[in-house]
């Protein structure tokens, strides 16, 4: 049995990972909508590369890779519809801020709105972060040890920081 230097996974593993792709691609397109298609076959390849010590049979279509292949997506599926969707905008008092940073229309302003976010650093940006990526009030608020409102007071602290950091950028 041919063996990969990087991990000792075998080479049939691969070649029928390989094989069975179009199969994976056919169950996404009958299970997802086109937008999360290819980021879950993506993710089918990852899980099945990083689980491979986990099937024991044959790379044949009665070996059990093929169910096995499917149960890897079932999986990911799964993941996916209890996924945190990130929300970027948090509100309309930041629309117009994160609007700017995102939809910059040349490349120096884009290059100014990537320096100003890396420069949010501290509390501010954590909050910010943590808020973009869909976290509540109450659970920031518990990590860093503060009040709910505190941590609505810091986001409102770092937008306006952010606005301003903009602003001066432009």
């Amino acid at each position: 049995m041919a063996t990969h230097a990087n991990d000792n996974r075998p080479a049939e593993f691969d070649a029928a990972l390989e094989r069975y792709m179009p199969m994976v691609r056919a169950l996404a397109v009958r299970y997802l909508p086109t937008g999360q298609r290819e980021d879950v076959i993506q993710d089918v390849m990852l899980r099945a590369l990083s689980c491979w010590r986990n099937f024991h049979g044959e790379y044949t279509p009665n070996g059990g890779f093929p169910s096995w292949l499917r149960w890897q997506l079932r999986a990911v599926i799964s993941a996916h519809k209890t996924k945190k969707r990130v929300t970027i905008v948090y509100g309309d008092k930041a629309d117009r801020a994160f609007r700017t940073a995102s939809l910059a229309e040349t490349q120096e302003r884009s290059i100014a709105a990537l320096d100003v976010l890396n420069r949010m650093t501290g509390r501010d940006g954590a909050v910010l972060l943590r808020r973009g990526m869909g976290f509540k009030l109450s659970d920031i608020g518990a990590e860093i040890g503060v009040s709910r409102e505190r941590v609505r007071q810091i986001e409102e602290a770092g937008i306006a920081k952010l606005r301003a950091e903009l602003r001066a950028a432009a």
